[in-house]
């Protein structure tokens, strides 16, 4: 009997998590606070430069993130960085290169951070969030709690 308890007790303590490892490779974030934005479709690739574009398409949008290296470590997103975050939906872009108006200046920020970048499996893993603004500056959208884990890096060789 003790063991049929202690059974159900560690299935309801650990039997509900969403695991992320579950959803290997995962290019995913939170849009405006309110709705879970999933790649069905991801490609991570690093050019000739050292330029790493990974885009993804799923939901309503396609988003696109550059860095402009694989290196560990967090890359500034805004209008003057040089990394860069983009989402075009339907015949919206926007992007963290544009800042918002208003009676409040809104400004585009935001990071990219790589915390993996396995090169024997060939693989990124990396956390996102940002603010951008469409090219009038008249309408944002937010990105939080975005995961990339274990997404297939493409390498181009010049």
């Amino acid at each position: 009997m003790k063991t049929i308890l202690t059974s159900l007790l560690v299935l309801a303590l650990f039997g509900c998590q969403d695991k992320l490892e579950s959803n290997t490779p995962a290019f995913q974030g939170l849009k405006d606070a309110n709705y879970l934005w999933k790649s069905t479709a991801s490609t991570a690739v690093v050019d000739a430069t050292g330029v790493l574009t990974i885009t993804g398409v799923g939901g309503l949008g396609t988003l696109t993130l550059i860095v402009p290296s694989t290196t560990l470590g967090p890359f500034v997103l805004g209008a003057d960085a040089t990394a860069l975050a983009m989402y075009a939906e339907e015949d919206l872009l926007f992007s963290t290169l544009n800042n918002g108006n208003g009676s409040n200046i809104y400004v585009s920020d935001g990071t990219i951070t790589i915390e993996e970048y396995d090169t024997v499996s060939g693989t990124i893993t990396a956390s996102f969030y940002f603010n951008a603004y469409n090219a009038d500056g008249d309408r944002g959208l937010n990105f939080s709690e975005g995961i990339i884990y274990k997404l297939p890096v493409t390498t181009v060789v010049p």
